[in-house]
């Protein structure tokens, strides 16, 4: 409850900040942050509320990250709609935590950029649990990447965050080539020294 509350403090410093800088591209880099911040902070409400400390609820933590970032790029639902398939899954807070972030990382670039002037579209987010390991797929059909945009080569902030995150997860991190942006990523499910974040270009690294 501490730690949730220390962060919420941090998230409304960064809000306040980037309302001075109002119409600023540092406001947008404020916001992002602040969104990543408030993800952290919903893995530990999501452990105070619950009787189970060990273990988070993966579509109620999914959908509370989703609906702090379209209201804060102010996109509707009915715009773009968001399908959830994740019923029953139960990760452990070493990986709920990673797999939250890495998923707030999507999303934010989905409503940033994949669907501008009014577009419609659909994201979707789903989980597959073969026994041993986990499936989780990421797409939307939106505009797609920018043209000469390379993600597995980039060196932004975004793209950096998300192959960390899955090298967390001592997971393999696809980009399939489709209309839009989709993502698979396979890790195992019961993780032997996790929470530890691994360098960058380490064998596990499929981004």
């Amino acid at each position: 409850h501490r730690v949730k509350n220390n962060l919420q403090v941090i998230s409304s410093m960064l809000n306040m900040q980037s309302r001075k800088l109002s119409g600023k591209p540092e406001a947008d880099l404020l916001q992002e942050s602040r969104a990543r911040i408030q993800t952290m902070a919903q893995v530990h409400e999501s452990l105070y509320r619950s009787s189970d400390l060990r273990h988070i609820d993966l579509e109620r933590h999914v959908r509370a990250i989703a609906t702090g970032l379209y209201r804060l790029h102010r996109v509707s639902t009915v715009r773009v709609g968001l399908a959830i398939d994740l019923a029953g899954v139960q990760l452990e807070i070493e990986q709920a935590l990673p797999c939250g972030m890495l998923l707030n990382e999507l999303l934010e670039n989905s409503l940033a950029h994949g669907y501008p002037d009014g577009r419609e579209g659909t994201v979707t987010i789903e989980l597959e649990d073969d026994g041993e390991h986990y499936c989780l797929r990421y797409g939307d059909d939106g505009v797609g990447l920018a043209d000469g945009f390379d993600p597995e080569s980039s060196d932004t902030l975004g793209t950096k965050l998300i192959r960390t995150f899955a090298n967390q997860l001592r997971g393999q991190l696809k980009r399939e080539s489709a209309p839009g942006v989709r993502y698979e990523l396979r890790f195992p499910k019961k993780q032997q020294g996790a929470g530890r974040l691994k360098q960058e270009g380490s064998e596990t690294d499929g981004g």
